[in-house]
C-alpha cells in the first residue's frame, strides 16, 4: 500500500524492489485487500495522512487503523466468495476478448471474400 504522495492505494501482485513509500502487508486472503479499498478506510488513511502538499502515512498513524475482522470460519466463507468473484470476472473478460476477436476474424471474412 503506498503511504505518500498517492496514499492509500493498494497494489498486489507485483514483484521487485520497492521504494520506502510503500507499506508491505502480508494478508493470508482477501480480507485485507478489501477493507483497506473500503472508502471508509480510504477516508481515515487520507485523514491521517495529512493534509501537506504530498501526504505521508506513517507507520503510528497506520496501525491506528482499527480492523474489525470476523471470525476465522467466516474470514474463509468471505474470501472464497470474492476469489469466485475475481475468477468469473477473468473468466467473462476473457470470454468478452474471444467474442471480440471472432467478431473481428468474421467481419475480416466477409468483407475479404474473393
Amino acid at each position: 500500500m503506498t503511504r505518500t504522495g498517492n496514499t492509500g492505494m493498494v497494489v498486489t501482485n507485483v514483484e521487485g524492489a520497492f521504494h520506502n513509500n510503500f507499506f508491505k502487508i502480508a494478508y493470508p486472503n482477501y480480507i485485507i485487500f478489501y477493507f483497506l479499498n473500503l472508502i471508509q478506510t480510504q477516508t481515515q488513511i487520507l485523514k491521517l495522512a495529512g493534509t501537506s502538499t504530498i501526504s505521508d502515512l506513517n507507520h503510528s498513524d497506520f496501525y491506528r487503523i482499527k480492523i474489525q475482522l470476523p471470525q476465522l470460519p467466516e474470514q474463509t466463507k468471505i474470501a472464497n466468495f470474492l476469489t469466485a468473484i475475481d475468477e468469473k470476472i477473468q473468466a467473462l473478460k476473457q470470454k468478452k476478448t474471444l467474442l471480440e476477436q471472432y467478431k473481428k476474424d468474421s467481419c475480416n471474412r466477409f468483407f475479404h471474400r474473393s
